[in-house]
């Protein structure tokens, strides 16, 4: 086999920020507590994705379905469409006995997690 042939392959998914999610806060609550809640949201965000990052390479199926249940809610309260639908799916593989696809969902659970981290940012640095 020629390297010419080996096709690399670069995952790279498009993601979108629905602020819908943070304009019902702000109609809920105002626009000062909606940007405290929004941050703590966030921070449960990025901590959560930690956790199931780690939770599957410490081998932890427990904390892992808890971990990735909490990211899809977490995802939704943030307006992140596609990181709750992977993260609901990884929840949901948990237990089915099948390992490849679980490694598989859980890495695109961290790439998309990442991706609309990113939108999240890119969303509050246009809004200040």
């Amino acid at each position: 086999m020629l390297l010419q042939d080996v096709v690399i392959l670069h995952p790279v998914e498009a993601v979108c920020l629905d602020t819908g999610a943070f304009q019902s806060l702000v109609l809920k609550s105002g626009a000062a507590h909606a940007m405290a809640q929004a941050d703590d949201l966030f921070e449960e965000f990025i901590v959560c994705l930690s956790a199931v990052e780690a939770a599957w390479s410490a081998g932890e199926f427990d904390r892992l379905a808890s971990q990735a249940a909490m990211l899809a809610v977490l995802s939704e309260d943030l307006g992140l469409a596609q990181s709750a639908a992977v993260a609901r799916q990884a929840a949901g593989l948990i237990g089915a006995g099948d390992d490849v696809a679980l490694s598989a969902v859980v890495a695109r659970a961290v790439r998309v997690g990442e991706a609309s981290l990113a939108s999240v940012l890119e969303f509050a640095y246009r809004r200040i």
